[in-house]
């Protein structure tokens, strides 16, 4: 047989860890990460805050939405 490697470890490269971001964002895609985060935050909440009643169960917008898709997917009635 030819030679095996049986080490069976993982190849370390030199300067391939990740780092976490610095809060200066210095790149096109990180002020640009930066700007959306800050305009979708507060909309975020918004969309969680708002509540909908289903049977004894209460959900937020994006669940309740989600139920209402797999409803109409298997011909049930979204019964509130």
């Amino acid at each position: 047989m030819a030679d095996e490697n049986k080490s069976g470890g993982l190849t370390v490269r030199p300067g391939s860890a990740l780092t976490p971001a610095s809060g200066n964002a210095t790149g096109v895609m990180a002020r640009m990460t930066q700007t959306w985060l800050a305009v979708a935050q507060p909309a975020r909440g918004l969309v969680l805050a708002q509540r909908h009643t289903l049977g004894d169960y209460e959900f937020c917008g994006p669940d309740y939405e989600q139920i209402g898709l797999w409803a109409r997917a298997l011909d049930l009635p979204l019964e509130t």
